[in-house]
């Protein structure tokens, strides 16, 4: 997380969250690096329980994000693999692979 800019200062690569489950409405502003944005930036957002909440919920430790069928889970930057999952495609470079092993 970064902190919060009051929005007037031109286009920046961050993502400001605004948690209307706070009394202040209190904002976040996590970093936008490679058209992605860490989970774990969201898991500190956090807020109080409310009454009758499912306890599963765990809302005090950190608001989860959910990608049920990983339909927008991001890629991580690799130097081994290459997955295109909309074009239903994968790749691995073997010989870096096998370099690598040789070098322990």
């Amino acid at each position: 997380m970064v902190k919060a800019q009051t929005g007037l200062e031109g286009p920046r690569d961050d993502l400001t969250v605004i948690d209307n489950r706070t009394v202040t409405h209190r904002r976040r502003v996590c970093r936008i690096k490679d058209n992605t944005v860490a989970a774990i930036d969201f898991k500190k957002i956090k807020a109080p329980s409310k009454a009758g909440e499912r306890k599963e919920n765990e809302t005090e430790r950190g608001l989860r994000v959910a990608d049920k069928g990983f339909l927008n889970t991001a890629v991580i930057t690799s130097e081994i693999t290459y997955i295109d999952g909309d074009n239903g495609s994968k790749s691995m470079a073997c010989g870096v692979l096998h370099k690598r092993r040789a070098q322990k």
